[in-house]
């Protein structure tokens, strides 16, 4: 009878020592094909090729999301699957603007419609961040969902992990905001993964 050649053949399934013994007999994180779980979306890429294949999940433990490997396995085909598998769900919201946006620029709804929003503001308040340019009257895109992990065409501030927070321009920055900067509010808005992704987490606003 043929064998599989590169495996080690067992003649039956793997068991604990005995029916007292509570250890696992396996470890996800080396397992071909998961599941596996990470700390947070930055650490997918610790997944080695070798143990990847197309339709693998892994779960992030900060945010709770399933990330799935998608027509390859390489970094750029992990697809956001939480909600509603296979892309059908979206955290992506189409917001009206009510003035002219940058693209990554902090935003507040008044009446349905995007007005824009700084530290200097009393009290500011963020509802979401666009994720286009647009001017006043377009439609566009917007990251809305808390612990949702966006993907942005401009590159954001600072350096992977980094909480960014609400400049006095309305935009995203990644230096902490201050009195001696002229700056009247503190209010983080998002966290960094990349230099092109991030989570919408907005936090407590506190007055300098």
């Amino acid at each position: 009878m043929p064998t599989y050649p590169g495996y080690i053949s067992l003649g039956g399934p793997i068991s604990p020592t005995d029916t007292s013994d509570t250890y696992p007999v396996t470890d996800t994180q080396f397992s071909l094909g998961g599941p596996w779980q990470v700390a947070t979306y930055a650490d997918l890429p610790t997944i080695t090729a070798p143990r990847r294949r197309i339709g693998a999940i892994a779960t992030t433990q900060d945010t709770n999301h399933q990330y799935q490997l998608q027509g390859g396995i390489t970094d750029a085909d992990w697809v956001d699957i939480t909600g509603g598998g296979g892309g059908g769900w979206s955290p992506i919201i189409s917001i009206t603007l009510g003035a002219d946006f940058a693209t990554n620029q902090s935003f507040q709804l008044v009446e349905g419609v995007a007005q824009q929003v700084s530290s200097l503001d009393t009290p500011p308040w963020v509802d979401g961040v666009t994720l286009e340019s647009g001017n006043s009257g377009a439609t566009v895109p917007a990251a809305m969902v808390s612990n949702v992990v966006y993907t942005t065409p401009l590159a954001l501030p600072g350096v992977d992990g980094d909480i960014l927070w609400l400049g006095q321009d309305g935009k995203l920055t990644a230096t902490i905001p201050s009195v001696g900067a002229g700056d009247v509010w503190s209010f983080p808005i998002v966290r960094r993964i990349t230099s092109t992704t991030f989570i919408f987490s907005p936090g407590f606003i506190a007055e300098l």
